[in-house]
């Protein structure tokens, strides 16, 4: 049996062999003799708060958008945006539908025989028995495109 003793050193025994020198950067030197400073900019991660999401999420719930002013990142000009969106659509189906309603009414009426409607005589100067201002198929064709233009308001509104 052959034994060998050796010098064994530990890691932490060894020398420390000093680090590579730095490169210098001629880039940087020649932007720093230019008066141009560089300065190193640091991340500084935030801390995560896991309740954040569903506590925004339960904010919407509550009231639509309110999740989004909850989060804080400029997404706040988002809330006028929606809701006057859904604002002019509701409003201009109101308006047509309340048109729509006019010229139904004017039709019925004037198929009934009546000449009393507020499109058979719209300046005035038409004597009873004279040809309206507006006639039964004008008054059909307006009926009509103010019930599309409202049925299409409707479907715009439940989509939004």
């Amino acid at each position: 049996m052959v034994l060998v003793i050796g010098n064994i050193q530990a890691q932490d025994d060894i020398p420390d062999e000093a680090p590579p020198p730095k490169e210098i950067d001629s880039l940087a030197q020649d932007l720093e003799n230019s008066g141009i400073v560089i300065q190193e900019v640091t991340y500084e991660k935030k801390p995560i708060n896991p309740l954040a999401p569903s506590k925004a999420a339960f904010y919407s719930a509550v009231l639509p958008g309110l999740g989004q002013f909850y989060n804080k990142r400029g997404a706040w000009w988002k809330i006028p945006v929606i809701y006057g969106g859904f604002a002019t659509g509701v409003g201009l189906y109101a308006f047509n539908n309340g048109e729509y309603n006019k010229a139904r009414d004017a039709f019925k009426r004037r198929l009934a025989g009546f000449e009393d409607d507020e499109f058979f005589d719209i300046n005035g100067d038409n004597p009873p028995g004279s040809e309206p201002d507006v006639d039964d198929e004008a008054l059909e064709s307006a009926q009509e495109n103010l019930q599309r233009s409202r049925d299409l308001w409707l479907v715009i509104n439940i989509e939004w």
